[in-house]
């Protein structure tokens, strides 16, 4: 069970904070936090499947 808390948190609020700058992106129209959020969510996804595996 702790280790499923581990995986949730590793992944869920990473994804969070990704999510959080593409939205920013899109509102404000900053391209750089478009693109940084876009290359966390691939990230954290490459992390997620390691994980799985």
């Amino acid at each position: 069970m702790e280790t499923d808390t581990m995986i949730i948190i590793i992944i869920i609020i990473p994804v969070y904070d990704a999510c959080f700058l593409v939205l920013e992106g899109l509102l404000l129209g900053t391209t750089f936090a478009f693109v940084v959020g876009g290359e966390l969510l691939l990230m954290i996804a490459g992390r997620a499947t390691r994980i799985t595996d």
